[in-house]
């Protein structure tokens, strides 16, 4: 899709969903974060008058957008924009353009932000998405490992009897150990209060959805995340647009909010309630 999240799908509706299909991911020229490199992708459009894409960016929300891609022929699905400044918000539109040289309109904005922020625990960089249908996002790791990164949401499989908050998010680089953990902040839109909703785990060995950590029981950990989820990292954060559940991960591939219809989801040794979850699978 080409069209919302980046949306992917347009000529008009030509990108329908580049941020639900979207990979955005953050990975750093230097160590030092001189700058920041964001890859996106984006699902093909199908319009056969479709000629190529052209991705579109400034430093506002809502534009200008005074930069802009070269031509990205219509069998290309991902553009990678490299150089950009650190601590800087950068904000990405994709536009589709027929055959006749008529562009379509914008895509769903999107807007990023990678800054140096050091913490007490050995972290030096977070980034974040602060608009577009992830607005809220955020990670907070040690610039000297891997760089946290999104996948496709698509291939983030669907928790049963939830209803799900927000898209699904896709956590790369999988099963790859992060030390010190990551700080994740997980969207919850439309909650008011997040205190009450639970994080679950996905286990892609078993393809089971496991119960992480009961919000009965917050600083514990349950059985089958433990070795994922680091015990009395949770933080509810009920201020903010949108309100954030924040924890801490020594690896991760996927995570997702969501409210769950019944308590039906395995602990692999506890209960189960209903709220936001994280999903992550992981490879090995």
């Amino acid at each position: 899709m080409l069209r919302r999240v980046f949306s992917t799908g347009w000529i008009a509706s030509c990108w329908s969903a580049i941020l639900l299909s979207t990979m955005i991911f953050f990975g750093l020229i230097t160590q030092t974060f001189a700058a920041t490199d964001i890859t996106f992708k984006w699902d093909a459009n199908t319009e056969t008058d479709l000629d190529h894409y052209v991705l579109y960016w400034g430093t506002s929300a809502g534009g200008p957008y005074p930069q802009k891609s070269s031509d990205i022929p219509k069998g290309v699905t991902t553009y990678q924009v490299t150089g950009l400044p650190d601590n800087t918000k950068h904000c990405f539109v994709l536009r589709a353009v027929n055959k006749q040289g008529n562009e379509s309109a914008n895509g769903e904005e999107i807007c990023a932000i990678k800054n140096d922020m050091p913490d007490n625990d050995g972290r030096d960089a977070e980034w974040e998405i602060t608009a577009g249908k992830l607005e809220g996002v955020k990670f907070v790791f040690d610039s000297a490992g891997d760089t946290p990164s999104l996948g496709p949401t698509i291939a983030i499989p669907a928790i049963p009897n939830v209803n799900g908050v927000g898209l699904p998010l896709n956590l790369q680089p999988s099963g790859v150990p992060f030390n010190p953990p990551v700080k994740i902040f997980i969207p919850c839109p439309g909650y008011s209060d997040v205190s009450g909703l639970n994080v679950y785990y996905y286990e892609d060995v078993t393809m089971d959805w496991l119960l992480a950590n009961d919000a009965d029981d917050p600083g514990v950990v349950q059985p089958g995340a433990q070795g994922w989820m680091v015990p009395n990292s949770r933080i509810d954060h009920n201020q903010g647009d949108p309100y954030t559940l924040e924890i801490q991960v020594e690896h991760f591939s996927g995570t997702q909010a969501g409210t769950p219809s019944s308590a039906s989801v395995s602990s692999g040794g506890g209960g189960g309630g209903g709220g936001c979850f994280i999903s992550t699978a992981r490879d090995g």
